[in-house]
């Protein structure tokens, strides 16, 4: 078996890869919960939803960090939306604006936003936060924004360095915190957002509560509360299969189980990629903690040629995915923003 040294090695995702789907359980089925290690419904109209679909949050929920980037934006709202279609909306926004030089956006928030305990939300928090998070290093990418000012209690002038049109990726990815209320040593485990729910309690390694909230400026949800658990796929499968939770993800191998009266089985395509890893540089050296890099067979860039060549996706995907994956030739994919003629 092959090492796998992070600082010496490159994913070969244009070589060998091969594109998953997300498999969802679901029990159809009211679930009340009983074990001691998740948490009992405390609605009465049902609408409380148990579920195990990832791993734990352990960066905690600062979006200044990078937490809310992506699919994680629970507890903080970004500026602008993605729609299904791939185009942007607004969310907290009302207008935006560039100029002609493309450098300068001038964003014009909704009137009356609030944060999740009640507080205004205006321009001066969103101010602080593109301007913090310029300085703080985190996981969204700042490295264009120069700097934002509030021209007044609803609009927000940015300024970046040169135009930027993929800026709208930002704008769509960092939360806005309050500026009265943010302390870069409490927030990770005490956030206040603008997102569809608001934290209720946080235990590590068990479970993740939230509920609805009720100033959310984009549609509302169908549940008023979320209980997020920390299982393993193994356990969660077994969990749902018991009657314990509400939604699980599974591996591809147990989504080819004969499936129980009281579960249904989904499939959705997924932004997912599965690839194979190689040492890129001969043996013989260690890494800054001493541990040995390297390998002399796979550092030959022939090896690694014709074990592209030689490799069948295909196979990979009906026999190890269990046909819940297709052979790809690129990290991109089958995905909306592939282009075929490259």
């Amino acid at each position: 078996m092959l090492r796998r040294e992070k600082q010496k090695q490159r994913i070969i995702w244009d070589k060998l890869m091969i594109k998953g789907k997300l498999a969802l359980v679901t029990c159809a089925l009211t679930l009340v919960f009983t074990s001691s290690l998740f948490a009992a419904s405390d609605t009465a109209d049902g609408r409380t939803l148990k579920l195990a679909i990832g791993p734990e949050p352990t960066e905690g929920f600062d979006p200044m960090l990078g937490w809310s980037h992506g699919s994680y934006l629970l507890l903080h709202a970004p500026l602008l939306k993605q729609n299904a279609d791939m185009s942007w909306g607004n969310l907290l926004t009302e207008k935006v604006d560039t100029s002609p030089d493309g450098k300068t956006w001038i964003l014009t928030l909704k009137p009356d936003l609030k944060f999740s305990d009640g507080s205004p939300l205006t321009a001066e928090d969103v101010v602080f936060t593109y301007n913090k998070a310029a300085k703080s290093g985190g996981k969204i990418d700042m490295g264009n924004f120069s700097h934002a000012r509030a021209l007044d209690a609803r609009r927000i002038e940015m300024t970046l360095s040169h135009p930027q049109s993929t800026f709208v990726n930002v704008l769509g990815s960092l939360g806005i915190v309050p500026a009265s209320r943010y302390d870069e040593k409490t927030f990770a485990r005490e956030p206040i957002g603008a997102g569809p729910y608001r934290l209720v309690s946080f235990q590590p390694g068990q479970q993740l509560i939230v509920e609805a909230n009720p100033w959310y400026a984009g549609k509302k949800n169908d549940f008023n509360r979320l209980v997020f658990v920390f299982l393993d796929e193994d356990n969660a499968y077994a969990a749902a299969r018991s009657g314990q939770l509400g939604l699980v993800r599974i591996a591809p191998s147990m989504a080819v189980a004969p499936q129980q009266d009281n579960l249904k089985l989904w499939v959705r395509d997924s932004v997912e990629n599965r690839g194979i890893v190689f040492p890129m540089v001969p043996a013989g050296k260690k890494d800054a903690n001493g541990y040995p890099v390297g390998n002399d067979v796979t550092a030959d860039v022939a090896i690694r040629r014709a074990i592209n060549y030689a490799i069948n996706r295909k196979q990979l995907a009906e026999q190890v995915m269990e046909g819940h994956a297709i052979p790809a030739y690129s990290a991109v994919q089958g995905l909306p923003w592939q282009n075929p003629s490259v």
